[in-house]
């Protein structure tokens, strides 16, 4: 005699116990993946976002610098806006020798803390400007 199942026999309405776990564990776990990877997309634009800022920032300074005729010993100050964006920002500027062409290089370094804490890679940037008279002890 072959007597159908009992559970082969009623129509199935539902999902099993086993079903909703693998369903739920297979949903979780395709939500923590792309978690990640939204936050670390986040951090890189981010990171790329305020690389831009500090190159605008170290840009307009070396400007500055080369329409004012060279460092001449005076100290530049951080904008406020750098100090307010970026964390412990810190701008170094250093003016090179005089090149056959009579042009100084004027280099500036800027460095910050990164969300992490740690040290960014440096921003460089020079910029050449005439050797002023008053810069080679020269006479007029």
């Amino acid at each position: 005699m072959n007597h159908p199942r009992p559970h082969q026999s009623r129509n199935r309405i539902g999902f099993t116990l086993v079903e909703l776990t693998i369903a739920t564990t297979l949903m979780c776990t395709v939500f923590v993946v792309v978690g990640q990877f939204l936050s670390r997309w986040s951090a890189a634009r981010r990171s790329a976002a305020d690389r831009t800022f500090a190159l605008l920032i170290l840009e307009n300074t070396l400007e500055q610098v080369t329409v004012h005729g060279g460092l001449n010993g005076e100290k530049i100050p951080l904008p406020d806006e750098i100090t307010e964006r970026l964390r412990s920002p810190q701008l170094n500027l250093s003016a090179g020798s005089v090149d056959d062409a009579g042009l100084v290089p004027v280099t500036g370094v800027l460095t910050w803390q990164n969300a992490e804490g740690e040290r960014t890679t440096p921003l460089t940037l020079t910029a050449w400007i005439r050797e002023s008279k008053s810069q080679s002890g020269g006479g007029p």
